[in-house]
């Protein structure tokens, strides 16, 4: 099942690459990749992260934003004089847009020279759509945004970078995905599929402005079956961004299912010529218990108490296959960021990463479908998990203590599954779990 599951995938990913560098490009007023709609202004986003500031002057310097997903590179000259420099994580309401939003600040500072703006991403980024289909925008005064052509896209290292000459309210935003990325349902059930599809328009002042597309003739697919079929499951809607997916009478023997759209996209974007898009969804198919399991550590330093965590979905289906997916990875917490300890004071650096970073769980069970008591044990692989990094002044000396490589914590978990019981709770003191039965 697993090797079918692969060359399905494998096949999906050679196809949309082919489409993406092979096919040409056709005429840019095709209806289905334009509009003539006017653009709309969105809210201005609100303040959802820690401040971060660095005074930076003509010797130019560079900020990483508390996250450690924006970076600022000021070059020499580029400031007159002395000047705090900030970045501020804030709501995102950009059409399309990943993760928070940045404010740079001071708002409207501009520069003698260009500085660097970069934005770090991550493989969940691309879930749904693809590094090259990513962009940078801004939000000017009247609350509309604005794409910039000159960037580049380091997808190796997964940072996407421009030159700026003032500052905003920015963020990366994507062109295409789908939500939802992953999910999970019922043999028998329904969940709502939504291809999120922005175009690009030039305004009279020649910038980029974000635009919704008309009406694309989109081929809605499961596992590689258009519209789908009683056996892997049902696509069926009469928007042609939003279909309803109705999961089989029984678990498929290729499982995840994978919902996918390919989507006309008739556009020259950074260089490239596209034609049209492969979006998918990986859709979990449960006939049996579905479980939530959050996870957390704790590590205390005197008064200092850090914490990460991390949540994910748990499908133990009647045959006793176990799946876990949709994992979600929180930023570490302390109580307070600074903090004495003997005779020195620390202070913590904050980051998005920190000690959990899970990105898949083996998992199994024992014992026999029925069974009054069950055990279920899972064993979790992370990928970039540091430790957390502090600034220290002892007697007067400061240094810093940076952040090092770990491999992940928590890395087992065990329940015993009661029958008629829901929820299951362990607190070791540095470890709390719990999985709750919600399906």
């Amino acid at each position: 099942m697993k090797l079918v599951l692969f060359l399905l995938r494998f096949l999906i990913f050679l196809w949309a690459i082919f489409c993406f560098h092979g096919c040409v490009k056709t005429n840019p007023d095709d209806s289905n990749t334009q509009s003539n709609e006017t653009p709309t202004s969105t809210p201005v986003g609100i303040p959802v992260g820690e401040l971060a500031t660095k005074t930076i002057g003509a010797s130019g310097g560079s900020l990483t934003s508390a996250d450690g997903k924006v970076e600022l590179i000021i070059p020499q000259d580029a400031l007159s004089d002395f000047t705090d420099i900030s970045i501020l994580p804030i709501s995102n309401n950009a059409p399309n847009g990943i993760g928070n939003a940045y404010r740079l600040l001071p708002e409207g500072t501009k520069f003698s020279h260009a500085v660097t703006l970069k934005f770090h991403y991550t493989a969940d980024n691309l879930a749904s759509t693809l590094a090259e289909l990513m962009g940078i925008s801004f939000q000017d005064s009247a609350g509309f945004w604005h794409v910039l052509n000159d960037f580049s896209n380091d997808t190796a290292q997964k940072i996407i970078s421009s030159a700026v000459s003032h500052f905003s309210d920015w963020t990366v935003f994507d062109f295409m995905d789908m939500s939802p990325r992953s999910a999970s349902v019922k043999v028998n059930k329904n969940i709502n599929l939504v291809v999120n599809y922005v175009g690009v328009d030039e305004n009279n002042t020649g910038e980029l402005v974000l635009l919704p597309p008309k009406k694309p003739n989109i081929t809605w697919s499961a596992n590689g079956i258009v519209n789908g079929n009683s056996t892997v499951g049902t696509l069926s809607g009469t928007d042609a961004y939003h279909q309803t997916f109705k999961a089989p009478a029984k678990v498929p023997s290729v499982n995840p299912v994978i919902a996918s759209a390919e989507v006309p996209f008739s556009v020259t974007y950074n260089g490239v010529k596209y034609r049209r898009l492969l979006l998918i969804s990986n859709i979990t198919i449960v006939d049996g218990e579905k479980y939530l399991l959050e996870m957390k550590i704790r590590e205390s330093f005197g008064s200092f108490v850090y914490s990460d965590s991390v949540s994910m979905v748990v499908v133990i289906n009647n045959d006793d296959q176990v799946i876990v997916s949709e994992f979600t990875n929180f930023k570490p917490k302390t109580n307070m960021s600074t903090f004495t300890l003997g005779s020195c004071q620390a202070t913590w650096i904050p980051d998005g990463i920190g000690e959990t970073n899970v990105i898949s769980a083996e998992a199994s069970i024992d014992g026999i479908s029925g069974d009054p008591t069950r055990n279920l044990y899972l064993q979790l692989t992370h990928t970039g998990a540091i430790s957390p990094a502090f600034n220290k002044v002892c007697d007067g000396v400061g240094g810093k203590d940076p952040a090092y490589p770990i491999s992940g914590l928590p890395s087992l978990a065990y329940f015993t599954l009661i029958s008629g019981q829901s929820v299951y709770e362990t607190d070791t003191g540095n470890e709390f779990d719990r999985l709750t039965l919600i399906q």
